[in-house]
């Protein structure tokens, strides 16, 4: 499942750059961020984004995305 969430972010970060989408600066999610986590709530948890949340908020999920996220 980590595959397909980075894949996804990846596409849809490079999708809202290449339209030139303007971050608005004030938020602490990007439009990317946002997107990806309707997309995979959608997709592994039935449209349930507390469910998506709390996958997010695990140590070890959250760990393992940013690494390779940075690479």
């Amino acid at each position: 499942m980590l595959n397909e969430i980075i894949t996804i972010y990846a596409i849809t970060d490079n999708f809202l750059k290449a339209i030139r989408l303007e971050y608005d600066i004030r938020r602490d999610m990007n439009d990317a961020e946002i997107i990806t986590t309707a997309l995979v709530a959608a997709i592994f948890f039935n449209s349930n984004h507390n469910l998506c949340l709390q996958l997010y908020a695990r140590p070890q999920f959250s760990t393992e995305f940013v690494i390779k996220i940075t690479i």
